[in-house]
């Protein structure tokens, strides 16, 4: 690269990126850019909040470039996002002794049994009624 500008007849220093970026395909992927890392930075925030204070997603711009032997210059751009993986909430369930799954322990007893007329027990179920207000 340094030979290059040795052989230049005007050798100048690099321009801005910031000004390239804005120009490229007349703003579109400034534009684009912008909205995409808008929302990813909104996704961030909601899901840091849910999950607990942390989580990371990614933007990535990439711009291939052709030139031809004449000087000109064809430019191709994308802009993509990895969002945050979202959390779910942990549900604890286990395994009965069959292999089935249960909603709760198997070897934990009811708290609320029935008496029945012979003396035995069976479970209560949640009859409480539903009442509107």
């Amino acid at each position: 690269m340094a030979n290059d500008r040795k052989n230049d007849p005007t050798p100048e220093a690099p321009r801005s990126f910031a000004v390239f970026f804005t120009q490229v395909a007349d703003g579109d992927l400034e534009r684009v850019a912008s909205e995409k890392l808008y929302k990813l930075m909104k996704l961030l925030r909601a899901e840091a909040a849910m999950a607990g204070g942390r989580a990371k997603g990614a933007m990535t711009i990439k711009i291939a470039c052709e030139v031809q032997t004449n000087g000109e210059l064809d430019i191709r751009h994308n802009v993509s996002v990895k969002e945050p993986e979202p959390t779910s909430q942990k549900s604890t369930m286990w395994l009965n002794p069959q292999g089935n799954v249960v909603f709760e322990p198997p070897r934990q007893q009811k708290l609320f049994r029935e008496v029945t007329k012979d003396g035995g027990t069976v479970e209560i179920e949640d009859r409480r009624e539903v009442k509107e207000i």
